[in-house]
């Protein structure tokens, strides 16, 4: 088996049937799809009947969250490289073979990812494409750079990368995909493949964003990975936090009323390093001073 796509899938009726299909139309590879339907309420299985396919695996679980979701996908999955697709997202047709190729081509690479295509679930207008980088490294991750990997839907993994970094960590949510591009970053380069191979859908049920949840998740990943292992030193961490305490900070200002959380949250950023605030504000001036 060449590709193992995990789908987690939680109350997924509406998009599922196509997502699971853009997977099982992969074009030059041997896939088989494992979908986890993390306890859905709202037929999810009864859809999934729909597709009579043997390179279809659907398992049945309890509700406990996508990482959990993913993790049993691992358990069960037999191929050499592992895609992981969220279930109202699609693949295009030679996503997985250009993948496949890159990293066969590459060796050393833990990770590759490609552009990815923003649509509107409702019209089907492409809206935005999202591009990213050739030369992401581990501090990338770590001090929150834009040119990232976009959503896990984008991503094609070695599975002997996974095995060196080990699975999903089940007590994050939002952020339990930066904890493992950062573990696999680690082991391995990252590769990017410079067109859209994914198509993410932008629809009304989505998950919201939590800054709350955000805030937990990340302030956990510092936990995990204090320096030096990961960080070149004290400073080069106190940056990375400083960095994300500002985001924090920007985010409770412009999308919530808890403002006293957004000083806060500055004021601990410019006493750990006061560098990313002065490159934040160089970036929006840099515009008028160029004027």
């Amino acid at each position: 088996m060449d590709v193992s796509v995990i789908i987690p899938a939680y109350n997924a009726k509406q998009f599922i049937y196509e997502s699971v299909s853009s997977a099982l139309d992969s074009k030059g590879v041997a896939v088989e799809v494992i979908v986890v339907d993390d306890g859905s309420t709202d037929g999810t299985v009864e859809e999934l009947s729909k597709i009579i396919n043997h390179r279809l695996i659907i398992i049945q679980t309890k509700n406990k969250g996508v990482a959990s979701a993913r993790n049993t996908g691992l358990m069960e999955a037999k191929g050499n490289y592992i895609a992981f697709l969220d279930a109202d997202d699609v693949f295009e047709p030679e996503n997985l073979e250009a993948k496949v190729r890159y990293l066969e081509t590459f060796g050393g690479t833990s990770l590759v990812y490609s552009s990815v295509s923003i649509f509107d679930g409702e019209s089907g207008d492409e809206l935005e494409i999202k591009r990213g980088r050739a030369d992401i490294k581990l501090k990338d991750f770590l001090e929150f750079n834009r040119g990232g990997v976009y959503c896990p839907s984008s991503v094609l993994i070695t599975r002997e990368a996974l095995l060196h970094a080990g699975n999903f960590d089940i007590s994050l949510a939002t952020a339990a995909d930066l904890d493992l591009w950062i573990r696999l970053a680690k082991h391995g380069s990252i590769g990017y493949i410079d067109k859209p191979l994914v198509k993410y859908r932008v629809h009304p049920g989505q998950m919201h964003f939590n800054i709350p949840l955000m805030e937990r998740d990340n302030l956990l990943i510092f936990k995990k990975y204090s320096w030096p292992y990961y960080y070149r030193d004290k400073s080069h961490y106190n940056f990375c936090l400083s960095k994300f305490l500002l985001i924090l900070s920007l985010n409770y200002a412009g999308h919530t009323n808890h403002f006293h959380k957004a000083a806060v949250h500055l004021f601990r950023s410019l006493f750990l390093s006061p560098i990313p605030s002065i490159d934040y504000l160089k970036a929006k001036m840099w515009p008028k001073c160029a004027e």
